[in-house]
């Protein structure tokens, strides 16, 4: 691998225009569209802030989180449809 190819970014966005993606897993997918939809429902006036250390482990041990291993393991997802 070059060093340009390891240093090239996997996605690129621009304000109000998009977001160009790389190549990607089927979980890197579903994680990505999972996370445009939830930020498509913000209000743009919603105050935003970082998670404390007792809020971002109690996500982490939540069930939520081990939707990413059933993900990874599917063979059928909505993104990536069996054929």
């Amino acid at each position: 691998m070059s060093a340009v190819t390891a240093l090239a970014p996997a996605s690129l966005s621009w304000k109000e225009e998009g977001v160009i993606v790389s190549a990607m897993t089927r979980a890197e997918g579903e994680m990505l569209l999972g996370l445009a939809e939830v930020v498509r429902r913000i209000d743009v006036e919603a105050n935003i802030r970082y998670l404390t250390q007792a809020e971002l482990t109690s996500v982490l041990n939540a069930e939520a989180y081990r939707y990413r291993g059933l993900v990874e393991n599917s063979e059928d997802t909505p993104l990536f449809p069996a054929p």
